[in-house]
């Protein structure tokens, strides 16, 4: 599938060419990469969630079905599958009970190890009976893929994944199979490794992904470099606020060479007049002869907040959130003034909707390996809305209004339970008089 560097399984190699605690101090450490990942982890953990029957199910059922409503089959298929929801929605309540996490901070953990080193590891807790008691969420940076000779990732029995702890293998993670040339998984053992690896963003040449993270890492830089300048103004700046520039014929308006030692006199002694002596300093003071004041700028003068803004645009963008969610109002410019639906649209559509889509993959991949979840349910964020959502639904009222489509069948399509009355069945056409 792909070349690799030779060694990649040995034990202490690491091909990455950016540290694993690189990504973690960017993370923590950049105060605008650390906000943007909590509101990224916010908008999706937060939400509701359930466990439905999903639409190629509910689309295989109506095939055999001529003529019966969607609702109907949905409402017969979710009547047959009622435990197993039950069951499912039991254990995503608490998916850690070991570790007393619930949904929302489990989903919090796993979020992060997409957005900060898309590497996300779950390790599954079994029983002997084959019953999953807890999903574990392993730190990613500790994981390492191997590689067979093809460049993939071994097969069951051979191990796929090691963890590794202090520069040293402590485990190797792969299914249970049957000592046969057939290497079925045995009976009542993993359906396949022992651990689930999920990478965001995967790559042919390489078993590791990219993060956000690490794609803003340039940009994070540079605003450090900028945070240290400011800093530095404060804490390592030489310049004063004012100079006092003696004339050029120093020597003759003193009666003496003006040497450093000389200068060193009259600052200590203009300086030990006025320092810590406000009410001095805000009199009339005389210069000595020839000598001409002269005030230089303060660090307010000095800053200029456009580059900042440049700077914090630029790791939003890398991070899918608008500025509005980190509290930032650009000044000047049309809708400037504060947030408004449109930037809504923006944010669920680049952060919140892709991130959503990554969880519910997790947790039906998860699910299913595991759990046992039967095919025709799927895990589902709910309270997403979106502008395709929108204009599906103005493109069904306009149809219900010129009678090409009557209510209830617009109820079939929302997934929504019929209306009994016979006029919901029936075409009309809507006028301005009603």
């Amino acid at each position: 599938l792909s070349e690799f560097e030779v060694g990649w399984n040995l034990p202490g190699s690491d091909y990455r060419l950016v540290p694993w605690k690189v990504l973690r101090d960017a993370a923590r450490g950049v105060d605008i990469l650390r906000r943007c990942i909590e509101i990224r982890k916010r908008h999706v953990a937060s939400l509701k969630w359930a466990w439905t029957v999903s639409d190629d199910a509910v689309e295989q059922a109506l095939l055999g079905r001529r003529g019966a409503a969607r609702v109907d089959v949905e409402a017969e298929l979710r009547e047959k599958l009622a435990p197993e929801i039950a069951r499912l929605t039991a254990f995503w309540r608490r998916p850690w009970r070991a570790n007393n996490k619930n949904f929302k901070q489990w989903a919090s953990m796993v979020l992060e190890e997409h957005l900060v080193v898309d590497a996300v590891a779950i390790y599954p807790e079994m029983t002997y009976g084959g019953q999953c008691l807890n999903l574990e969420v392993v730190s990613g940076s500790t994981i390492k893929p191997l590689r067979d000779w093809r460049g993939a990732l071994p097969r069951p029995p051979y191990p796929a994944y090691q963890q590794i702890l202090y520069g040293f293998p402590r485990g190797e993670f792969t299914a249970t199979v049957e000592d046969t040339p057939q290497g079925k998984v045995a009976p009542g053992a993993f359906a396949s490794d022992q651990l689930y690896y999920y990478v965001g963003t995967p790559f042919a040449e390489t078993p590791y992904g990219l993060s956000a993270v690490e794609q803003a890492l340039i940009s994070a830089r540079l605003y450090l470099k900028r945070q240290g300048w400011m800093l530095a103004e404060y804490d390592d700046g030489v310049t004063p606020n004012t100079w006092l520039i003696p004339p050029a014929d120093a020597a003759q308006v003193l009666g003496e060479p003006f040497t450093v030692l000389k200068r060193r006199e009259w600052e200590d002694a203009i300086n030990d007049e006025l320092s810590g002596n406000t009410a001095l300093r805000h009199r009339a003071k005389v210069t000595p002869p020839g000598f001409k004041p002269e005030q230089m700028a303060t660090v307010a003068e000095q800053y200029k907040p456009d580059y900042d803004f440049f700077l914090i645009r630029l790791l939003a963008s890398h991070m899918d959130v608008t500025l509005p969610e980190l509290n930032i109002t650009e000044p000047g410019g049309l809708g400037a003034s504060g947030y408004h639906e449109g930037q809504e649209d923006v944010q669920n559509r680049i952060g919140t909707r892709p991130t959503a889509a990554t969880l519910e993959d997790i947790v039906n991949d998860l699910s299913t390996q595991f759990l046992g979840a039967p095919d025709e349910l799927t895990f589902r964020i709910l309270d997403l809305e979106s502008d395709d959502e929108a204009a599906q639904d103005q493109v069904a009222q306009n149809r219900v209004q010129t009678g090409r489509m009557t209510i209830n069948e617009d109820r079939d399509r929302q997934g929504q339970p019929r209306y009994a009355f016979p006029e919901a069945d029936k075409p009309m056409i809507q006028t301005t008089r009603g």
